[in-house]
């Protein structure tokens, strides 16, 4: 069984801590949950993320090593949720590391009897950016 480990920055509060254990090869770990995550919104998408994530978005045009703020849509703190009209003063700062390419896609066309043939591709390109503090 895979496990993923977050790596967690030290200035994200942790809830509680609990031990994994492996059960194919006996390994325990700690596993972390973290009480500071935010919901922000990432072009057609929502994403969760905390402190030290990093995940990739729609394309933007930012060089890599800068920063960028994306929209929060909903702030867990806690036991205190932010949603609504009251999440606009929340800040989700995040660093810029580089621009990746999604999986390709292939489209075939095909239409009998007529010799119609179409062969496409395509790749949609995304930005990978690092979650670098959450703010009120």
């Amino acid at each position: 069984m895979k496990v993923r480990r977050r790596k967690l920055d030290s200035r994200c509060a942790v809830r509680s801590v609990s031990v994994c254990v492996n059960p194919h090869t006996q390994e325990q770990h700690e596993v972390r949950n973290p009480v500071v995550y935010a919901i922000v919104r990432n072009g057609r998408a929502q994403t969760k993320v905390v402190v030290g994530d990093v995940i990739s978005i729609d394309q933007v045009q930012v060089a890599p090593g800068e920063s960028l703020q994306l929209p929060a849509v909903m702030l867990v703190d806690g036991e205190a949720v932010t949603a609504g009209a009251d999440v606009a003063s929340v800040k989700v700062d995040a660093e810029v590391i580089g621009g990746v390419k999604g999986p390709k896609i292939s489209i075939q066309k095909y239409k009998n009897k007529t010799g119609y043939k179409k062969r496409m591709g395509h790749r949609q390109k995304y930005t990978q950016v690092k979650i670098t503090g959450i703010s009120k």
